[in-house]
């Protein structure tokens, strides 16, 4: 039986700390919803900035619930997609609602998450919702990429993208969807991930280190480059996008806003709540917020890739063509997630996710 409370990490009243609620209420799922007691959550950027006053004072709330991205298994459903038992993985709207995925318990939109297939552990399976999704959304609501999963058989003339800062999380997912859709994939990282890279499916790995040179020579072997993917998000990165698509111009969509404009490049930023299919408060961020038929059609978009076994995503995973990031597994659950918020804030790990055991639910 489900208890009536549960352990959750909440924003609270103090500035760079998580507050542990013990007495937390168990969320109830409504139609269409299932109740997920989460095995583990893995970390991203998001869940220290709504710990910094200053960068989340237009969403911030004490009683929001810390995380995002979760793997579990369902203990109840209001959905005939989704059985009782079924091992799933996605992302929910943590930081700045009261459903976040560092709880023992948390419920979401049934055909917004991914079976986990049965070769895939749940700590692994934890680092997939939250950048893979907002990979999907970058390429196709954003850069406007048809994204059809194909067969493996080489493509004819395939268009070229870039992905900016390829070992990235989000920077992983790129490359395996556009590569998995049929596109040439351009990439950046340093030199000691470029294997990694290359097996995910980058044709070409070119080094970060000197982005004014790089994009020189990304400009110079594809003079009809016209999209690009900036995972890194800075100022520099965006630059070097937009100076390495071709004369014509094109279009750079970057993951965090920036100010600068560039001759003959459209420039976007936009966030993946809006795959949600519904308003929520971090839109304030944006400049322009999403419409209701752009919410509606970004809903469309994730069920089309999530729906539990139904959608791309599963397909993908189950044949082994779509991977998750790496993975450090963190000790000390609930308690011991400050630590890794600090860790990762002080860049102590590069190419993988922080993952926090919640309940344990396998070996």
């Amino acid at each position: 039986m489900t208890p009536a409370s549960m352990q959750a990490l909440i924003v609270g009243k103090v500035s760079h700390k998580v507050t542990l609620d013990t007495t937390r209420s168990v969320p109830k799922p409504s139609a269409d919803q299932i109740l997920v007691k989460v095995a583990y959550a893995a970390q991203n950027p998001p869940d220290a900035y709504v710990l910094d006053p200053d960068l989340s004072a237009a969403y911030r709330n004490e009683e929001n619930v810390i995380g995002t991205d979760f793997a579990g298994t369902v203990v109840k459903s209001h959905s005939t997609l989704v059985p009782v038992g079924s091992r799933v993985c996605g992302w929910v709207p943590g930081n700045i609602t009261d459903i976040g995925s560092f709880a023992e318990y948390l419920v979401t939109d049934a055909n917004q998450v991914i079976q986990v297939p049965d070769k895939m552990s749940l700590d692994e399976a934890s680092t997939i919702g939250l950048s893979f999704m907002t990979a999907v959304h970058a390429l196709s609501s954003c850069l406007g990429l048809p994204l059809e999963p194909r067969s493996s058989d080489p493509v004819q003339d395939p268009k070229p993208v870039l992905v900016w800062g390829g070992n990235t999380a989000c920077g992983n997912f790129a490359i395996q969807i556009l590569k998995n859709t049929g596109y040439h994939v351009i990439t950046t990282a340093s030199s000691n991930a470029r294997e990694k890279l290359q097996k995910l499916g980058a044709d070409v790995v070119l080094p970060r280190n000197d982005p004014e040179k790089t994009a020189t020579e990304v400009r110079t072997l594809y003079p009809h480059l016209a999209h690009a993917l900036d995972c890194f998000a800075s100022s520099e990165s965006a630059a070097a996008c937009a100076h390495a698509l071709g004369e014509k111009g094109g279009h750079v969509h970057t993951l965090l806003p920036i100010e600068q404009h560039f001759p003959n490049v459209r420039t976007t930023f936009a966030l993946v709540h809006s795959t949600l299919g519904r308003p929520t408060s971090v839109f304030v961020l944006m400049t322009e917020k999403p419409t209701a038929n752009q919410l509606a059609t970004d809903r469309q978009l994730a069920t089309q890739w999530c729906s539990f076994d139904k959608g791309h995503a599963y397909k993908l995973l189950n044949e082994g063509r779509l991977l998750p990031t790496a993975i450090v597994k963190w000790d000390g659950g609930l308690a011991q997630v400050q630590s890794g918020i600090d860790a990762m804030l002080r860049g102590d790990i590069a190419g993988a996710k922080i993952v926090h055991s919640i309940c344990p639910q396998e070996a």
